[in-house]
């Protein structure tokens, strides 16, 4: 029998080696005494006789050396599986194994043998050529030619065909990918689709994640901006205040500067005036002292002239025109001594009425000594006519 043809090559396809059966060997398997050989076989072969035969048992002999479990073949365990010469020899029995080879010819020509074996203790051991391998071995090296032991795609038992019929469509489907054997793909997909969801979600967050950082990097845009923007403002209200400040220093140095000038020319005028102060004062004392003498001297005269008086009354009557110029040059005394007097007042604010003050009193005094000396003649003159008479 041919094994089913491989899908075609491509992306992701699987490269199959394509081949058939030659021949079985069986030996104590199941119905088959000893060691019988079943072959050859054809590209197409058929196999008719009645009941009880064996053709069953040679499906299942195929059926056990391409891996097949036993419960599969009708038989509860490895050890029913076979040959049983009488049942009364349990102890031949129990010391007899089975064996099943299938010489399998590849398309360049070769011939792979695949053996399956059952030992006395009832346990299954696996060959390729007569090398003892693993089952995963064993059945890798039959997925190179195509078959698949889970999918069981190299056989067609009978029932098969109405039970694939009446499958459900999810149930058609598992059949599907186990005949295909994408259901050996099926972790692997479910990882990938794990793998893709979770590429899905993370690319979701991470446009999530870009998308919050966007907002966050425009926030943070508008943010430094407004920062940038205080900050120069800051910057200019600094300058502004220094330029300010510098302004008033300004002119406080002015003001500083010119008050000093003030300060200084006040301080000169301040001594000017103080020396001023001083020089009046010191006139004043001496036009006081001036005034004293001069006010001795106007009582002294005055004094001389209430004798004069008193001696002209007691003297002629020619003496009325003496008095009258004596009168006379008393309100000239007076007029003098007011004059005096207010000279003396005016000289702590004026030097140049000293001047004229001390002109004035050279005046008085030549005055009076005019007067002095027309009484002195005016007297000399009276005691004259006196003495005529």
């Amino acid at each position: 029998m041919a094994p089913t043809p491989p899908p075609p090559a491509g992306a992701g396809a699987v490269v199959v080696k394509r081949g058939m059966i030659s021949r079985l060997e069986c030996e104590n398997f199941k119905s088959y005494k000893g060691h019988q050989v079943i072959g050859p076989f054809k590209q197409f072969t058929s196999i008719v006789g009645p009941n009880g035969s064996g053709k069953s048992n040679l499906m299942d002999a195929i059926s056990f050396v391409l891996g097949v479990q036993s419960e599969k073949l009708r038989g509860a365990k490895m050890k029913d599986l076979v040959y049983t010469f009488d049942l009364a020899d349990k102890a031949a029995n129990a010391s007899r194994g089975a064996s099943v080879k299938l010489m399998f010819d590849t398309e360049d020509g070769a011939e792979v043998v695949f053996s399956r074996h059952i030992t006395a203790a009832g346990a299954g051991e696996y060959r390729i050529d007569d090398r003892v391998c693993t089952a995963e071995a064993y059945n890798d090296r039959l997925k190179d030619f195509g078959i698949l032991v889970k999918a069981r795609n190299f056989l067609v038992f009978q029932g098969d065909i109405e039970s694939v019929a009446s499958k459900s469509p999810k149930d058609l489907t598992a059949l599907i990918e186990n005949v295909s054997g994408s259901e050996e793909l099926k972790k692997d997909y479910d990882g990938a689709l794990r793998d893709r969801h979770r590429c899905e979600d993370e690319q979701h967050a991470a446009f999530t994640k870009r998308k919050g950082l966007a907002t966050q990097k425009k926030t943070m845009k508008e943010q430094k901006d407004e920062a940038e923007k205080h900050m120069r403002m800051q910057e200019e209200l600094r300058q502004m205040r220094v330029e300010h400040v510098l302004f008033r220093l300004f002119h406080i140095d002015a003001d500083v500067e010119r008050h000093g000038e003030e300060i200084e020319q006040a301080a000169e005028a301040l001594t000017t005036h103080e020396a001023r102060v001083e020089t009046c004062g010191v006139e004043m004392e001496e036009k006081r002292k001036l005034k004293a003498t001069h006010s001795k001297q106007a009582m002294m005269l005055e004094r001389k002239v209430a004798k004069h008086r008193a001696d002209a009354d007691a003297r002629a009557p020619s003496t009325a025109k003496t008095k009258e110029e004596t009168l006379r040059a008393k309100k000239k005394l007076e007029l003098a001594g007011k004059l005096l007097e207010k000279h003396a007042a005016d000289a702590a604010a004026c030097g140049a009425d000293v001047q004229r003050l001390e002109a004035d009193l050279a005046n008085v005094h030549a005055a009076q000594a005019a007067f002095e000396a027309e009484i002195a003649r005016d007297i000399a003159e009276g005691g004259a006519g006196g003495g005529a008479k």
